[in-house]
């Protein structure tokens, strides 16, 4: 019945809000694949590169408790569980067509795992790690809160695990990744909000996963709302975003204007947002509808909408395509992709626009046109100045 209810709720919310037609998918080597392309539609651009985004993993899910016992464990051998093979056959199709789809990097915007136990972080990290090209790790709710059927930690150290499996891959993403910001990713910050297992805003240290890097021209910016509530069924994290701004916690929203603001290359639409949960309002699964105007505000205040390029997010499991509205004024398109796990594999492509290869191929006619100019009066100088040899040589002649 809860399900029913929340499965109501979800759809009329969605519906209230304008979207435009999502990318049909189509089936490639049994995996699910859609595309979106940014910024198409602005004069002057050109296609220059695709990152993939992929969301909701939840490996482990089905099991009781995944890999060796407890939650601070080691994987089980192989490719165990039907979301490991999903991501295993996301991973062998982007390796496929990397190079033909221009696919630079993977976001992956969390629920990596199903339960946050290490075991399935070190799973999805393993597959992951085949990958041909780099991939970008972000936290989602069920990556936040460890627990097994019969166990679970007291308070939510999952951003633990998570950093401390993902450690060395954030490494090698600050050379690969141009403009790397590692945020407060790895700075422990004191959450008065966060519960613990017995208690509602026990307090805990959290380390809220935003960061951000760069990737011609476009800045990308990965914001940790996942909030470190305790799950009211006894297990796990609750669902919803968290702004993470009051007086017990200044977290995520600060550091997001505030690098929102500073960043000192700002262009049209080159600002990219992703998160685990949408800029969507939704209560107690995703943002409430307050936090929902904070954000909407941001971005549609001075020139923050101009600057701003997509909203992606995974979490609610459906594929939607949408635009975020500040006051019935559109501000952003937005983004969902659904969860990984579903079916055999799902991944979207975004194919993403720019004018640098315009601009370069304007420079190539103009040095090409300049070449070729240069080459003509080199030419015609130099029969003129064989003419004038030849003259004085015959005139010489007949003297």
């Amino acid at each position: 019945m809860k399900k029913l209810i929340m499965a109501i709720i979800l759809t009329s919310f969605i519906c209230l809000f304008p979207a435009v037609a999502p990318s049909a998918p189509s089936a490639a080597d049994g995996v699910s694949v859609l595309t979106y392309r940014l910024n198409s539609d602005i004069t002057g651009t050109d296609r220059q590169f695709s990152f993939v985004h992929i969301t909701d993993l939840h490996l482990g899910e089905g099991f009781d408790d995944y890999g060796t016992s407890g939650y601070d464990d080691s994987p089980p051998a192989g490719d165990v569980g039907a979301p490991a093979v999903a991501l295993r056959n996301s991973v062998n199709w982007i390796n496929a067509n990397c190079q033909k789809s221009k696919i630079k990097f993977v976001i992956i915007t969390g629920d990596i795992t199903d339960s946050a136990e290490k075991s399935e972080f070190l799973k999805a990290k393993e597959i992951l790690d085949s990958l041909s090209v780099p991939y970008v790790p972000m936290l989602g709710n069920h990556d936040v809160w460890p627990y097994t059927a019969s166990a679970g930690t007291q308070f939510p150290v999952g951003d633990r695990y998570f950093s401390e499996v993902f450690g060395s891959q954030f490494d090698k993403l600050k050379d690969l990744l141009p403009g790397w910001d590692d945020g407060t990713r790895s700075t422990p910050i004191w959450n008065g909000e966060a519960d613990s297992a017995s208690s509602a805003d026990a307090g805990c240290v959290s380390y809220f996963q935003n960061f951000a890097f760069d990737y011609a021209g476009y800045h990308f910016i990965c914001s940790d709302f996942t909030t470190r509530n305790f799950a009211i069924n006894g297990k796990g994290s609750m669902p919803e975003g968290d702004l993470f701004d009051s007086s017990k916690c200044q977290g995520t929203w600060p550091w997001f204007k505030h690098h929102f603001n500073s960043y000192p290359h700002k262009a049209s639409k080159n600002m990219l947002m992703f998160s685990h949960q949408p800029f969507f309002p939704l209560p107690v699964v995703n943002f409430d509808s307050i936090e929902y105007g904070t954000i909407t505000g941001f971005l549609g205040f001075g020139d923050n909408g101009d600057f701003s390029g997509v909203c992606v997010g995974g979490h609610i499991h459906l594929d939607r395509e949408y635009y975020i509205l500040d006051s019935s004024t559109e501000v952003c398109p937005a983004v969902w992709t659904g969860a990984n796990k579903d079916g055999t594999g799902h991944l979207r492509v975004v194919e993403v626009w720019g004018k640098t290869a315009n601009n370069y191929s304007w420079l190539v006619i103009v040095l090409g046109v300049s070449l070729f100019a240069l080459l003509t009066v080199l030419f015609i100088e130099r029969r003129r100045r064989r003419r004038i040899t030849t003259y004085c040589r015959e005139t010489s002649e007949v003297e």
